[in-house]
């Protein structure tokens, strides 16, 4: 099995909408940003290096009427290290612009909702995070194709309506613990599965 692209949509009803916040409270006035930067670190980071065929998309739906998407591309993106600070200072530029562009080498900033993100992506495997869904490790290894998509919330499941709108859209719903697990530990299981699946 060779797995080509791996994307990871990462939703919040919380995070900041425009680049109007401190880096020294990542977890209170900027809305839990702190979760998001952990969840780019697990999507792209690995030992010395960067996941190349890896991309992640931060969807912020504090107000639904203005969303925004910070698109992370591992095979372009540069100056990304492990704390979350320098990350919340990359997503801060992204947010801080009002044009709908690449605001550091590998980072762009759209103003698109979930809907929008999935209907370019048709062709790909979609897969929706939830604790109630199918078995993760049994589901993935008996997909074909070469690109995967992960939509997960970054805190809670996905809220019912975006959940009906990515179940329009073929998401298959699986989960990969009873447990209920923090965002960015689903990211590492989830390349687990798919790193020993291509090494097959």
């Amino acid at each position: 099995m060779k797995v080509r692209r791996r994307r990871f949509i990462v939703v919040t009803l919380s995070g900041p909408a425009d680049g109007e916040f401190s880096l020294n409270d990542l977890a209170g006035s900027a809305g839990r940003l702190d979760i998001l930067c952990r969840c780019v670190g697990a999507a792209l980071l690995i030992s010395h290096g960067i996941r190349r065929d890896s991309e992640v998309h931060l969807l912020i739906l504090k107000d639904p009427e203005r969303p925004r998407l910070i698109s992370i591309y591992g095979d372009r993106v540069r100056s990304l290290n492990p704390d979350e600070r320098s990350t919340a200072s990359l997503l801060r530029i992204a947010l801080s612009s009002r044009e709908e562009k690449e605001t550091t080498p590998g980072i762009t900033i759209r103003n698109i909702g979930l809907e929008q993100l999935i209907h370019t992506l048709q062709g790909t495997n979609i897969f929706l995070l939830e604790e109630k869904g199918d078995n993760a490790w049994d589901t993935i290894p008996h997909t074909t194709g070469e690109e995967f998509t992960f939509i997960l919330g970054a805190r809670d499941d996905i809220p019912p309506a975006l959940r009906d709108k990515c179940l329009d859209f073929h998401a298959v719903p699986i989960s990969i613990s009873p447990l209920s697990l923090q965002s960015e530990q689903c990211i590492t299981i989830i390349h687990n599965i798919l790193d020993r699946l291509s090494t097959c």
